[in-house]
């Protein structure tokens, strides 16, 4: 599994996108510049979990799973 910043500003707004089939971050880069730090996982060969440390100081937290990233998701964020 691929675990990708891509943004990380220190912003007190969290995206965190579970990509789909054949996806990687540049799927999502268009949304760089809206003011949330923005974290991807894609290519599930091999789940892991996230540590969830790396998130607490975040005040707003959005998770977006699309395609077989919504079934990744919650192997990986549950």
């Amino acid at each position: 599994m691929e675990q990708h910043w891509l943004v990380k500003n220190g912003t007190p707004n969290l995206v965190v996108f579970a990509l789909g089939w054949s996806c990687d971050c540049n799927s999502v880069a268009h949304l760089a510049e809206r003011g949330y730090d923005i974290f991807c996982v894609y290519d599930y060969r091999n789940i892991e979990r996230v540590d969830a440390a790396q998130f607490v100081h975040y005040e707003h937290k959005v998770l977006v799973g699309w395609s077989f990233g919504v079934w990744a998701a919650e192997q990986i964020f549950s």
